[in-house]
């Protein structure tokens, strides 16, 4: 039996920008937060997606197209400089975390008084934080007892360093779910099935870089799993804000996790949530699209761990989509899907760019730009595409190499191309303003040979 044929799907440009998403109570989270704390949107963005990947991790599994299942856990790494407001945000995705601890505990404390019973030495089934003590030990005792962590911390500098980190295979055999077994010297030989832990490190750009240029992080994949961003510097451009007394966004989001939390202590019963007819359609398109850029001269070559691993992080962001969306979601729609394609690539896009080598693609793109410039500085804006190919980059002074590469600074508005009397002239300040003052056509047909 031969396998059915998926089209690819056209996959979204590297624009840098943060994506325009469709999910209006995610956008009312994410700009509210950004908003009151002024961090930057797509740091929020990740941070929030995590927070509600860890306060279903106990509630829902996702079923594929292909009839894989797997577990709501998420692993975000974010860097940002001093300064960016990590912690200051940090605190507003954490407080329901913590004050649905509380109330719990308070509720089991009461209980326990009133039956007088041991029931207040019962394991919680939310998922057990760990912000201070990151080393093996913990994490094995704490999977051991309540089998659910959230690893969370807004100084990842000390989890980079911690005993956890260089266990590089447990974190890989947690992170995908298999039952993996330990050998302790208390207990003796532990075995956990199912272990669900998610991540969520908020990290100065340098500790970070080193973390994932490491070789055994590279070898073994652990941190392939992760959404990785690097955040833009914005300090010095902010403005002092006074926020509205009541932010719906943020109530919002405290509202949703905390009923998330409360549900998978008072009815933890996991339930299965399928795609949409359309919505898996899509997804195995973006599936095909992903696994044919992992060749040779696609945007994925260098960093094929990391590929492999977005079609989980897409599943995974638009199931936190559609719990934003709606809180009782029994399935994930195709524009979760699409929101989702659209903010794993703009994470993906930030990883690829800051922390894996650049493919020949992007290096002769790089080597285009500085022609371009140096070009710009010699009062030469304007020029025809045959001149480029005869004194253009050595390496790039054939057809073939050179239009992929023109088609994507077009598609990034970083040029204007216009054929006049059969040649095709680049503008390379592709303005209105440039436009309207020079007016283009008159001087390209004054300068057809520039």
């Amino acid at each position: 039996m031969f396998p059915q044929y998926i089209a690819p799907a056209r996959l979204p440009n590297d624009t840098g920008w943060y994506p325009s998403l469709g999910a209006s109570n995610f956008n009312t989270i994410v700009n509210d937060i950004s908003y009151v704390t002024q961090a930057e949107k797509g740091m929020v963005a990740a941070n929030v997606l995590c927070c509600m990947a860890a306060s279903i991790q106990n509630l829902v599994i996702i079923e594929t197209p292909q009839k894989f299942k797997m577990n709501a856990c998420m692993q975000i790494a974010v860097a940002a400089g001093s300064g960016e407001r990590k912690s200051a945000h940090d605190k507003i995705c954490m407080s329901p975390f913590k004050t649905s601890r509380k109330e719990i505990h308070g509720s089991i404390k009461k209980s326990a008084k009133e039956e007088d019973s041991k029931h207040g030495e019962n394991p919680v089934l939310l998922p057990q934080i760990i912000i201070e003590n990151s080393t093996h030990a913990a994490l094995v005792q704490e999977l051991q007892e309540f089998n659910s962590v959230y690893i969370s911390t807004a100084e990842g500098e000390n989890f980079v360093k911690s005993e956890i980190a260089s266990k590089t295979a447990t974190l890989n055999s947690i992170f995908s779910g298999e039952s993996i077994s330990f050998s302790t010297k208390q207990n003796g030989q532990v075995y956990l099935d199912d272990a669900k832990v998610s991540l969520k490190l908020l990290c100065q750009p340098v500790p970070l870089k080193h973390f994932f240029s490491s070789k055994g992080l590279t070898e073994n994949g652990a941190l392939a799993r992760c959404i990785v961003y690097q955040a833009p510097k914005l300090s010095g451009t902010r403005r002092i804000v006074i926020p509205d007394e009541n932010c719906d966004g943020i109530q919002l989001y405290e509202g949703l996790i905390k009923d998330n939390l409360l549900c998978s202590y008072n009815n933890p019963q996991m339930i299965t949530v399928k795609l949409t007819t359309d919505a898996a359609g899509l997804s195995l398109s973006t599936l095909q699209s992903i696994e044919n850029e992992m060749g040779p001269g696609g945007r994925f070559e260098n960093c094929n761990d990391h590929a492999s691993k977005l079609g989980d992080n897409i599943f995974k962001v638009a199931l936190c989509m559609a719990r934003f969306e709606n809180p009782e979601a029994q399935s994930i729609n195709v524009q979760n899907i699409r929101d989702a394609i659209d903010l794993v690539f703009f994470y993906s896009n930030s990883y690829r760019q800051h922390f894996v080598p650049p493919t020949k693609f992007e290096q002769n793109y790089l080597l285009l730009c500085k022609w371009f410039n140096k070009k710009v500085d010699c009062g030469q804006p304007i020029l025809s595409k045959s001149y480029l190919l005869q004194y253009g980059p050595k390496s790039l002074r054939w057809v073939d190499k050179l239009n992929p590469i023109l088609e994507y600074m077009l598609n990034r508005r970083e040029i204007y191309i216009q054929p006049v009397f059969g040649i095709v002239f680049i503008s390379l300040r592709p303005s209105t303003v440039f436009l309207n003052e020079y007016n283009v056509q008159p001087f390209l047909e004054r300068h057809g040979n520039a």
